[in-house]
C-alpha cells in the first residue's frame, strides 16, 4: 500500500493502524500528547545543535483538519526560524488547536 504523501500530510491516519489490522488493543495517545513528546525530543536534539525548524517542518500535518490547524502550522513555520526559538514553541502552537465537538462526545 502506498501512503507516502498521505502519511506525511495527515499523519494521524496511521494512529489506529495496529488496532485496526492486528486487532491489538494498543494505547493511542492524543495529538497534543504527541506534540508534547515532540517538544521533549526537540529539546534533546537542539542540545546536539539540530535547528528547531528541522524538527518542526515534519510536524505540520499533525493537527490536519482540526480547528486551529492553520495557526499551528503558521506558528511552527514562522516561529521555528527565529534564532531564539525553543522547544516550548511546539507546546504554545499546540495550544492554538481546539478539540472538535465530535472528539469530545
Amino acid at each position: 500500500v502506498m501512503m507516502g504523501r498521505v502519511a506525511y500530510q495527515k499523519p494521524w491516519v496511521l494512529a489506529a493502524v495496529d488496532s485496526r489490522f492486528f486487532e491489538a488493543d494498543t494505547f493511542q495517545p492524543d495529538r497534543w500528547a504527541v506534540a508534547e513528546t515532540m517538544a521533549d525530543y526537540a529539546a534533546r536534539r537542539m542540545g546536539d545543535a539540530v535547528p528547531l525548524k528541522s524538527i518542526t517542518r515534519h510536524m505540520m500535518g499533525l493537527f490536519h483538519g482540526l480547528p486551529g490547524a492553520r495557526s499551528w502550522r503558521r506558528m511552527l513555520s514562522e516561529g521555528a526560524r527565529a534564532m531564539d526559538a525553543g522547544p516550548d514553541l511546539i507546546s504554545r502552537a499546540a495550544a492554538l488547536v481546539s478539540v472538535p465537538d465530535y472528539e469530545t462526545a
